[in-house]
């Protein structure tokens, strides 16, 4: 039976960020370390799922993402059945459903067994810095993901049917797609006022 994380786990660190799919939860540390608990039954955890004999479907305690370590993430974000890992270079992790595409891995298969890496943000031919390219933050509705590049453009995938992607004529897309509205837009965020 695993483990949950003990007191003075990893030198005393403690959580620094949490996110939250429609049944499972991710827990990052200030070590660098990522947890998950909840529904696993198509691998939204990292962890493997689905054929992967070893592959707890529900997992009730606190588990170690073994597949994220050494990799320095620094941001979570979960959507109804995929996770989304971001790592302090601006690499971007996917597991769990990709029945929508929201992994941004093509339709592979509706299922994800474990993390995988997604392939870079499409290229603007004016992007000179590679901190441009650099995904800087993520997050995930149910069925869709959005990443923000270091050059304020916004890359999106999943599902479409009411717009939520921001790109018009299509129901669900499967690989990152530049929403045309903010490409190399620079500017403030936003935040109520």
């Amino acid at each position: 039976s695993e483990k949950s994380p003990e007191r003075g786990h990893c030198g005393g660190s403690v959580g620094r960020m949490v996110a939250c799919g429609q049944s499972h939860t991710l827990l990052l540390l200030w070590c660098d370390e990522v947890f998950g608990w909840g529904d696993n039954s198509i691998g939204q955890l990292g962890v493997g799922g689905g054929d992967d004999k070893e592959q707890r479907t529900e997992v009730a305690e606190p588990i170690k993402v073994e597949s994220m370590c050494g990799r320095r993430i620094s941001l979570l974000a979960c959507g109804a059945c995929h996770s989304l890992f971001l790592s302090s270079s601006g690499i971007v992790w996917a597991s769990g459903a990709n029945s929508r595409g929201q992994l941004g891995l093509s339709f592979l298969s509706p299922r994800e067994l474990s993390a995988r890496q997604l392939p870079p943000p499409p290229q603007r031919d004016k992007r000179e810095e590679e901190e441009e390219a650099r995904v800087t933050f993520i997050a995930c509705g149910s069925h869709h993901s959005v990443l923000l590049l270091g050059d304020s453009s916004l890359c999106c995938c999943g599902d479409n049917s009411r717009g939520q992607l921001g790109i018009p004529a299509v129901s669900c897309e499967d690989k990152l797609r530049t929403v045309e509205m903010w490409k190399g837009r620079r500017g403030g965020g936003g935040g109520g006022g």
